[in-house]
């Protein structure tokens, strides 16, 4: 089959009135993107007859026609195939994403497109397209895939190129929409707040060591009245938020759970504080069950509820999210059984234990992970030869969906920002694929002529981390790892001057510059007190403000950042 050849084809893009808004977009992409890359005239085409030779496009009802029911495919929303039919290629999806990413597989597989990041794209130039038989179908072991980086990442188009449906990316209708929540997370004060209830009913909130908590709260999840106020609310957010079809009923973002005689007597006998939770969410799951049958209510298992209770059991309609906060992220997780708190070990059931124990007992489990240090985003975090074992780590034990948290603020750049983004959403897609060519591919597509240098400083950190087996880190570590030797920082430093004077153009020069920033940092951590430093601290700050880089700790604002790392506090910044 020759679609284009020296830059003229025979083919229309063709999709029939059945096609709902994300297919139409389709069908307009493919032709818009199938011109750039050959020249030639790909007319997209609407209506109910079609004129062959065609590229059909979504088109359910047609297909059927033809022998293929794309129900009985079994695509789910985000599933496709990519088959010849005679002269005709068909590209067709599960609803409502499937065609569109269907759409955008052909042209990565056939055409070379990337999309690296929301402003770097590659798309070739192929005047001669020639096709063999095909018949391919891929539908994706996850159902929720969610890389959150503040910036590129939730670019709408960006994340639809690159296949992310989460809650965060900006994704509207024409480009399928995402897997919706409301609200996000940790909404126990949203459902029931102090202010509202606590001084005509403290049994409302926690008890901890005999006294109901108005500060820091949770909620008392064997009350009653708690389980039908919080009912009543989760249905007013349900008709409020239509779109939506997973609502939280999750713990907020610190500990004192309830110790009241009767919660403790059940998560006692549970041998886990998730046992209040679930029984809890599971009365509002089955409240709510009736009227709203294809709502998911959503709960964390998250610090002191992460292990699964002995005997009670998430309901069908209730989603668990296991979070793995206090994990080592420098070796695999099903390798590696440390538990970090703030740089040191602590002690504690190991996430290998709490993870498959939910796997065994929850239909719809799903995964919050982190990839990067929060209290020193801009520092090398080289985490990247873990993210595919532990994306299939999590997938083996049953988990559908992943939402990988990186900078939570707009301000905020991590290491390798837009690289982690984009390899995170490869492997979230397809996570049987070798992490290291596509960080080749995307190094090499984003930094032009500085690309082996760049390589060549990956690369470094990544020999250091394997000749250092005896390192652990997670995400709130201070810079105490000695995983990077002084020669190791001058060598990196040095690459990057290099590769800064192999830069083309303005542009890529930028992109060099900012991913210099993090081994700066690391030196900066490092460097003995002085005016040297002094001045170099200076610089590096207004460096960071001139990239409107205003935050490298969570939550703190830069100069604050700037004043402990001139003092030198190396710890919890």
């Amino acid at each position: 089959m020759i679609l284009a050849q020296n830059g003229r084809t025979r083919y229309s893009i063709w999709y029939g009135e059945d096609c709902i808004e994300s297919e139409v977009f389709a069908a307009e992409e493919l032709s818009r993107t199938l011109m750039q890359v050959t020249g030639a005239n790909f007319a997209w085409v609407p209506g109910a007859t079609i004129h062959e030779p065609a590229i059909i496009v979504g088109s359910p009802s047609y297909l059927k026609t033809i022998g293929i029911d794309l129900d009985k495919e079994a695509l789910k929303s985000d599933g496709f195939i990519i088959r010849t039919v005679g002269e005709n290629l068909v590209i067709a999806g599960g609803r409502p994403r499937g065609t569109l990413y269907g759409v955008y597989d052909f042209l990565e597989k056939f055409c070379g497109c990337r999309w690296f990041t929301p402003a770097a794209s590659k798309i070739p130039k192929k005047p001669t397209i020639e096709l063999g038989e095909l018949d391919i179908k891929e539908v994706p072991p996850l159902e929720y895939r969610e890389t959150f980086f503040c910036g590129n990442a939730l670019d709408g188009p960006w994340a639809a190129h690159n296949r992310s449906n989460g809650q965060a990316h900006h994704l509207y209708r024409h480009l399928g929409g995402q897997i919706k929540y409301y609200p996000f997370v940790h909404t126990f004060a949203t459902l029931m707040s102090p202010e509202e209830y606590f001084d005509e009913h403290p049994e409302y909130f926690s008890e901890v060591d005999g006294k109901r908590l108005r500060e820091r709260p949770q909620l008392c999840l064997t009350n009653e009245d708690v389980i039908a106020i919080c009912t009543e609310k989760v249905k007013g957010w349900i008709k409020d938020h239509p779109d939506a079809s997973i609502f939280s009923v999750s713990q907020n973002d610190w500990y004192n759970p309830c110790t009241c005689p009767k919660c403790r007597a059940i998560d006692e006998a549970e041998g886990s504080h998730a046992g209040t939770l679930i029984s809890f969410v599971n009365r509002i799951a089955e409240n709510i069950e009736k009227d709203y049958p294809d709502v998911v209510i959503d709960t964390l298992a998250y610090q002191y509820t992460r292990t699964p209770p002995k005997t009670i059991r998430p309901r069908h309609n209730v989603c668990v999210r296991l979070c793995s906060i206090e994990c080592c992220f420098a070796h695999p997780l099903e390798e590696c059984d440390e538990i970090m708190s703030f740089g040191n070990r602590i002690h504690g059931d190991s996430f290998q234990s709490d993870l498959e124990g939910w796997a065994k007992v929850c239909e719809r489990l799903y995964v919050w992970d982190y990839v990067v240090n929060f209290h020193h985003y801009v520092m090398p975090f080289p985490n990247f030869r873990v993210l595919g074992p532990n994306i299939r780590y999590f997938i083996r034990n049953n988990v559908k969906g992943i939402f990988e948290e990186g900078s939570t603020s707009s301000w905020g750049h991590t290491e390798f920002i837009e690289l982690k983004s984009w390899v995170l959403a490869k492997l979230m897609w397809n996570p049987y694929q070798d992490y290291k060519p596509l960080v080749k591919e995307f190094i090499e597509g984003y930094y032009g002529q500085a690309a082996p240098k760049v390589q060549a400083y990956f690369d470094l950190l990544e020999e250091r981390m394997a000749a250092s087996p005896e390192t652990h880190f997670g995400i709130y570590d201070p810079p105490k790892k000695e995983y990077l030797r002084p020669e190791d920082i001058e060598k990196a430093l040095s690459l990057f001057e290099e590769a800064k004077a192999l830069a083309e153009d303005d542009i890529i020069y930028e992109r060099v510059f900012s991913a210099g920033l993090p081994i700066r940092y690391w030196a900066l951590l490092k460097a003995e007190k002085g005016e040297a430093r002094d001045k170099a601290i200076d610089a590096f700050h207004d460096d960071l403000v001139q990239r409107n880089i205003m935050q490298i700790t969570e939550g703190v604002e830069l100069d604050e950042s700037i004043r402990r790392l001139r003092e030198g506090i190396k710890y919890r910044f």
